[in-house]
């Protein structure tokens, strides 16, 4: 495994710059190690598993159609009662790649307009890094507020906030 450049350690390099005309498939699931290093990234007690497969095809708007299914079983920590909270997240991806050196053109070209799709991005070196794009679909599907089932926030505070000065007033307010 090389290292991810976006800062994860999960990397998982698929060359398309000679992708054959039927594509390729791949499936993998990440290691015990990978497992750690992606809890860390994402700030979670746990990865328990991360299976990934999918398909490198070329495309019709694209040099290159990505799909990419994920299964990711991860435990985090509960926002009320600090207690673990496990979880299964799963997901298709779907990205669009150019093997053309022209993108910032083309980019620059477009026009940027609410549910549009997005321009290709562009692939680098001849190779797409898949473990990239699943670990940023991952870090977005993944719940920022995880509740226990029942865990219910109940605030008393010690000292009932100050009425301030104009509650006399707003009493006064309710005769007229």
């Amino acid at each position: 495994m090389s290292r991810s450049s976006d800062g994860s350690g999960f990397s998982r390099p698929l060359r398309v710059d000679v992708l054959e005309t039927g594509g390729r498939s791949f499936e993998w699931q990440a290691t015990e190690q990978e497992r750690i290093d992606l809890a860390a990234f994402l700030g979670l007690e746990r990865l328990d598993g991360l299976i990934v497969k999918g398909r490198a095809e070329p495309g019709i708007k694209a040099a290159i159609h990505l799909t990419a299914e994920y299964v990711a079983d991860v435990v985090q920590t509960c926002v009320v009662t600090l207690e673990p909270v496990a979880a299964r997240v799963t997901d298709t991806v779907e990205r669009e790649f150019t093997l053309r050196s022209d993108v910032a053109a083309v980019r620059q070209e477009v026009d940027v307009e609410p549910g549009a799709e997005d321009p290709p991005d562009l692939v680098e070196g001849g190779e797409i890094d898949i473990g990239a794009v699943v670990i940023e679909a991952l870090a977005l599907a993944i719940d920022p507020y995880p509740r226990k089932p029942g865990a219910v926030l109940e605030y008393q505070p010690e000292n009932p906030p100050d009425p301030g000065p104009f509650a006399a007033l707003a009493k006064l307010k309710n005769r007229l």
